[in-house]
Parts: C-alpha cells; structure tokens; sequence
C-alpha cells in the first residue's frame, strides 16, 4: 500500500512540472517574429507559465490554450 501512494504522489508532482517544462521550452523557442506577429508579449507568458510552479496547471493551461494557437498560426 506505501509503494502505491509513493508512485501516486510521484505522478501527481511529475505531471505539473513536466507541463512547466514543455510549455516554458515551447514559449522560449519560438522566435521573437512569432510573438510580434500573433501580438503576444514572450515575457508575460513566461511569468504566466512559471506561476503554474505555484499554482499547478494554471499557467501552462492557460498558455496552451490562449497563447500557443495564435503563435502556430503566425509560424505559418
């Protein structure tokens, strides 16, 4: 029953971090021409996706929501 709760615990704490990390890789790669031509401001979703480490799934959520549909359409 310990094991159990040990690997639940895990995944419950490696899922919001990994969602961090994807979405925070995601926002500081994407060029600099992106973020002006979908009219987004880098910096602002950084801070946003780094609340999500306090606030788990609020940022990254927020970011693969709002931010990351108007970046891929002006990658095109």
């Amino acid at each position: 029953m310990e094991l159990g709760f040990l690997l639940a615990a895990l995944v419950l704490w490696l899922v919001p971090v990994a969602l961090v990390v994807f979405t925070l890789l995601d926002a500081v790669r994407r060029p600099g021409a992106n973020w002006d031509a979908a009219d987004q401001s880098q910096m602002m979703w950084v801070i946003i996706i780094l609340s999500g480490a306090l606030l788990p799934f609020v940022g990254p959520v927020i970011y693969l929501i709002a931010a990351r549909p108007k970046l891929a359409a002006a990658a095109r």
